[in-house]
């Protein structure tokens, strides 16, 4: 989440030029991305430009819970089931609550956001039970809401803001959860046999997740995962073909 903002490119073409196709859609469709969470501040620039966006993505927008107000209709899919080497796997994805805290009411209109915990275990069990996944992520533009080594509750946050301590332990069934968000490199946690993650903010870290799974009768079985997260450094080259991409909307930009 939080994809469509806080670069002056993304500024640029947000404000003042929306026709070409979104260049965060145009690069992260370029790299294969299975899915995306979305973030609070994806609604910064108003519903018009959002959905835009999102119609430029070579892959589905997640928020399980985010719904069309007073119905039981999603606003976007809650989870994609992806087979991989034989694998099922289940990307649910969940976006803070707090938008309506921060946001324009127009940016949101037609929305709301509803607790997390809840519609965790609500597609969790979902993913489980109906379609039957044998690994379960979630991707969520939350953090963690507590200090793990006292239980202190992290200030100046609004109601139900980062709720991942809350759903690694009260939610069954989930393998891993990416968080967002909160903007800290958070290399491996785990909790409650939940694996938690999460790469720092701007680009600056990659986390990556492993799983390790063996046959069990008809299904597989998770028997070790671990995490990590990878610096994105002066030492990394810049990728040559995502550079082409961006190029065009750099060049509009400085000359902006």
């Amino acid at each position: 989440g939080d994809t469509i903002q806080r670069t002056p490119s993304q500024y640029y073409h947000n404000k003042k030029n929306n026709t070409p196709r979104d260049p965060m859609m145009l690069v992260m469709s370029s790299l294969n991305y299975d899915a995306m969470a979305v973030g609070n501040h994806e609604y910064n620039f108003g519903l018009k430009v959002l959905e835009k966006a999102r119609s430029e993505a070579d892959f589905p927008w997640l928020s399980a819970n985010t719904y069309k107000s007073g119905t039981e209709a999603t606003h976007y899919k809650p989870y994609v089931v992806k087979e991989v080497s034989g694998v099922r796997v289940g990307i649910l994805g969940l976006t803070t609550p707090g938008i309506p805290n921060w946001e324009n009411a127009p940016n949101y209109a037609g929305l709301e956001f509803r607790d997390p915990v809840a519609q965790a275990k609500k597609w969790v069990a979902e993913l489980r039970d109906k379609e039957r996944v044998d690994i379960v992520v979630i991707a969520m533009h939350m953090g963690l809401e507590e200090d793990l080594r006292t239980g202190e509750i992290n200030p100046s946050q609004v109601p139900n803001e980062n709720r991942a301590v809350a759903i690694a332990r009260e939610v069954p069934g989930i393998d891993v959860i990416f968080m967002g968000h909160t903007h800290r490199d958070t290399p491996a946690i785990v909790l409650n046999g939940t694996l938690i993650t999460q790469a720092n903010h701007w680009g600056r870290h990659l986390a990556r997740a492993d799983f390790y799974v063996q046959k069990d009768g008809e299904r597989w079985r998770v028997y070790a995962k671990a995490a990590r997260t990878i610096p994105v450094d002066d030492k990394l080259e810049a990728d040559a073909e995502v550079l082409k991409l961006a190029e065009p909307y750099n060049a509009e930009t400085q000359k902006w």
